[in-house]
């Protein structure tokens, strides 16, 4: 039985937000680009099982999406603007594309400034928790998160092992030993891209 798409289903391949958050499209290189962010409803959804947001925030966000679904409509289009962005641009670092990564950070820097601005240290249960700008609520700002672990992504990890998944274009930060993974799931792609080269080769071994 085919399983359904959903944000239930969405497998959550890397241990990065904002690639998890890039990865809401189903492929970015096939014709099934199914997008997990059907409104900004599923994006809610997609919010508590990344736990982005507390429960309470939860409701709020629904509350004030009910009440203005065109200011929600305007929101999703820009929440999938800038997942775009952040496809390129983490696209483009890696496979070290020299001239495109300044091109898209001049673009989404702005973004992360902007993020970095509304986000703030809270201290409880002995702990620092990130969190960010509540009032207003804002339907964007959940967003802030994930420049902000943008930001991180690319200023304390090793940027050679950003990749992108050759089969389907999701995106990942590679924790490998070797640091030699290819594929953003190895039993999803890795196992389809090895059926597809076994059989292209079989194909051409049979040619007359």
């Amino acid at each position: 039985m085919k399983k359904t798409k959903s944000i239930e289903s969405l497998p959550i391949d890397s241990t990065r937000l904002c690639c998890n958050f890039v990865n809401t499209l189903y492929s970015w290189k096939k014709e099934d680009t199914y997008d997990f962010f059907t409104d900004y409803n599923t994006f809610i959804e997609w919010c508590a099982k990344l736990a982005i947001c507390n429960e309470d925030q939860l409701i709020q966000f629904r509350q004030k999406a009910k009440k203005e679904p065109n200011a929600a409509m305007i929101t999703m289009k820009k929440i999938r603007e800038i997942r775009l962005l952040l496809h390129q641009l983490i696209s483009a670092i890696a496979i070290n594309d020299q001239e495109m990564i300044p091109q898209f950070l001049a673009v989404i820097n702005p973004l992360i400034t902007d993020a970095l601005n509304r986000i703030n240290l809270e201290f409880s249960d002995n702990k620092f928790i990130i969190s960010y700008q509540k009032e207003p609520i804002q339907l964007i700002s959940p967003i802030w998160l994930v420049l902000k672990s943008l930001y991180d992504l690319l200023t304390e990890d090793d940027i050679v092992r950003i990749k992108e998944c050759p089969s389907c274009g999701w995106v990942f930060f590679d924790e490998t030993k070797n640091g030699k993974r290819r594929w953003c799931n190895p039993l999803n792609c890795g196992t389809k891209d090895k059926m597809d080269r076994y059989t292209k080769k079989n194909k051409e071994s049979n040619k007359p």
